[in-house]
């Protein structure tokens, strides 16, 4: 199978186009339906006649429906959506740049999925539907779950199935609240996920924005503590990556630290922390629960971030984390490719 697909590439390389037009129009229907054509082309920059041709196709081979109001994806298009994505991914080379990714970093895992979440705001559906899918699967009985906060976290537990089976489980918010979504919170998402396992919650009641004196007050209480050091050795973390300058800015930090970060060349921020190009901890944030060594030492740190302007920060805070996967789309992983080639070339220049 692998052969014909590189033959394919060689041969007729524009039949890797026409897949990924066809995958990116039906999961942009899927995510979006119903949608009508105008919007549609819009959306994916395409134009109407395209959009037309290709909608009259995938509706003669029953994998979308037009009514009134707009297109929907059939049951046999969203089987056909999860096919492409796999096939996608060969014909990509994405099995080998996972590998060439995961072993630059050290990591333990890397997972890629097709598209670019900065060109194509839907990818971040089939992150979430791809690392729900890994999760499920490395889950054990008897465990302890640690989960952050944030848009990207959410679409993991979104898509998360509903299992109701491991009744022994504990899942817990990996830091103090932070930002005003409560949709987005640890402790909301925390409870949702404990509620599909099937388990049980904690939750931590601070907010993650507060000045360190108080936080080392609040620490002394015995609820806070306890759940403090539950979180702290959870076997399994789940969290986002974020762009330094971009994190910085949501959190409203003073402007001098703003401007420690930039004479430090913060790239990356994870759990409060914030990392240069190398992969160190140049400041962190004032925050409760996960630190940077409790990460370290779980049993799996599943890092799940999207878009190609991430591969920095994505570098900057995955880099030897040998317990670590990486879930990410295929925009990120190639810039993670060109920063790994200028930094191997920076490296050979500084030794000539």
């Amino acid at each position: 199978m692998y052969e014909i697909i590189k033959l394919q590439q060689k041969i007729v390389p524009e039949v890797v186009e026409l897949f990924n037009r066809r995958y990116t129009i039906l999961r942009t229907i899927l995510y979006n339906q119903p949608i009508g054509r105008r919007i549609l082309a819009t959306s994916l920059d395409l134009g109407e006649r395209t959009v037309r041709n290709e909608v009259t196709f995938l509706k003669e081979k029953n994998l979308v429906e037009i009514f009134s109001e707009g297109m929907y994806v059939t049951e046999e298009g969203e089987k056909i959506i999860e096919d492409l994505a796999q096939l996608l991914k060969q014909f990509k080379g994405l099995n080998e740049i996972e590998e060439e990714i995961r072993s630059h970093l050290n990591l333990n895992k890397v997972i890629i999925v097709p598209g670019d979440y900065d060109k194509d705001k839907t990818v971040i559906h089939e992150i979430g539907k791809m690392a729900s899918a890994y999760f499920s699967d490395v889950l054990k009985s008897d465990s302890t779950i640690a989960i952050t906060g944030g848009s990207t976290i959410k679409e993991f537990v979104d898509n998360f199935p509903t299992l109701d089976k491991y009744h022994d489980v504990i899942v817990l918010p990996a830091r103090g609240g932070m930002g005003k979504n409560m949709d987005t919170q640890a402790n909301t998402l925390a409870a949702r996920l404990s509620e599909k396992i099937g388990g049980s919650h904690r939750l931590l009641h601070v907010l993650d924005s507060l000045s360190e004196d108080i936080l080392e007050s609040i620490m002394k209480e015995k609820s806070i503590e306890e759940v403090v050091s539950m979180i702290r050795n959870a076997d399994f973390l789940i969290y986002g990556v974020g762009r330094a300058d971009i994190q910085a800015e949501r959190r409203e930090v003073e402007p001098k630290v703003l401007q420690e970060l930039k004479v430090k060349m913060a790239v990356g921020e994870a759990l409060g922390n914030y990392y240069n190009q190398q992969g160190e901890i140049v400041y962190k944030h004032t925050t409760v629960g996960v630190r940077d060594t409790d990460a370290r030492k779980v049993n799996k740190a599943i890092a799940v971030a999207a878009g190609s302007s991430k591969a920095e920060a994505i570098i900057a805070t995955q880099l030897h984390r040998t317990n670590g996967v990486l879930i990410t789309d295929e925009g990120a992983a190639m810039e993670i490719l060109v920063k790994i080639k200028q930094y191997n070339e920076g490296e050979k220049a500084t030794l000539k």
